[in-house]
């Protein structure tokens, strides 16, 4: 719905229904947003296979730096959970886990976007794909032995709590405009976008001498 909502106003817009808003041509004809992509999904699986949520990124960093093994990784247990769905001949599954990555795409237009909150983008994803392996699991904990499912179930505890912490921790990241600054350099020290994202708040709030540092 939302590719097509975009598609549709980018049309009316090329076609001056509103007047003049800029230039004319789309951004999905930018090859750089196809190139992007497939590294877009394997990031978003990857940052769906920790718990814990995915922090302001620079997408125009993303787009250049390789993939972390996590990212490999996250990328393999979503071609490991198609090939599951089509083994299993389970369609349905495999529609969710496709609008899982449609939900994901739009955001690759924004290859050059200095800043994004990944993060929001994650929550429909991770929903659609519990919901496309819900049913596989909930067969496994029914002829499972007793111990196996404690220790799923256990495993499961685990997981909410780590993420909860790790939600936790995001929330005091985000508590005010100097948090974020005082610890985005840390975050990810290999990132140069965000020592320029950093130097220009400095400098946009009269702090020049700490925008040179």
């Amino acid at each position: 719905c939302g590719v097509g909502a975009y598609l549709t106003a980018w049309r009316a817009v090329r076609d001056g229904a509103f007047g003049s808003l800029g230039p004319g041509s789309s951004p999905l004809s930018d090859p750089d947003v196809w190139h992007f992509v497939p590294k877009l999904m394997a990031i978003g699986a990857g940052a769906l296979t920790v718990p814990r949520t995915a922090p302001m990124q620079a997408f125009v960093w993303l787009a250049t730096r390789p993939l972390t093994p996590v990212e490999w990784g996250g990328a393999a247990l979503a071609g490991l959970l198609v090939v599951f769905l089509l083994r299993a001949r389970d369609l349905s599954g495999l529609a969710l886990v496709a609008g899982a990555a449609c939900t994901l795409l739009p955001t690759a237009v924004l290859v050059d976007v200095i800043w994004l909150g990944l993060d929001r983008y994650l929550y429909v994803p991770l929903l659609l794909v519990l919901l496309a392996v819900a049913p596989h699991l909930e067969r496994v904990a029914a002829t499972a032995q007793t111990s196996v499912v404690r220790l799923v179930g256990a495993a499961a505890a685990a997981l909410v709590l780590v993420a909860a912490l790790h939600t936790y921790g995001s929330s005091a990241y985000y508590e005010s405009h100097p948090v974020w600054m005082a610890s985005g350099v840390e975050d990810e020290p290999n990132d140069p976008t965000r020592y320029l994202m950093m130097a220009k708040e400095l400098m946009d709030n009269g702090h020049p001498e700490a925008a040179r540092s």
